[in-house]
């Protein structure tokens, strides 16, 4: 069974759990509003997937830094790209395929931006790379 962490506004929770609710194959683990919520709920409740409400996503990103501020604190060109994949919803594999490189290396990318960031999931390393730029409006995309 796969469990899913519901994350943003509370109207489109419920909507979503209600679809999901049909689903045998699919259990809804938990819910939480945005930002800082989300990722306490994440780490929490450990779950396999998390759909996040787009107004989450906006939440974050504009919790940017000062100008001036290092966006990415020693990421190599190759870990951000991983990274903008990740945040694509790419899995290891699909990310493998497209860098014209084995899954273990994109495992270690990852990783390794887990590591330099400190940081402890992928969801984490995505919020990060949203509230720093380097997705979306104004990022290196």
């Amino acid at each position: 069974m796969l469990r899913v962490l519901l994350a943003g506004e509370e109207s489109w929770r419920e909507v979503l759990a209600g679809a999901l609710a049909a689903s045998a194959a699919i259990e809804v683990a938990g819910q939480a509003g945005a930002g800082e919520e989300a990722l306490t709920k994440a780490r929490e409740l450990q779950p396999d997937v998390v759909a996040l409400d787009l107004g989450l996503l906006r939440e974050l990103a504009a919790r940017r830094p000062a100008p001036g501020e290092a966006p990415h604190p020693g990421l190599t060109r190759r870990e951000l790209e991983v990274l903008s994949l990740v945040a694509q919803s790419k899995t290891n594999k699909q990310i493998a395929a497209q860098l014209f490189i084995s899954e273990n290396t994109v495992k270690n990318h990852i990783r390794n931006v887990l590591e330099k960031l400190h940081l402890h999931s992928r969801m984490e390393a995505v919020t990060w790379a949203w509230r720093n730029r380097l997705l979306g409006p104004g990022g290196p995309e």
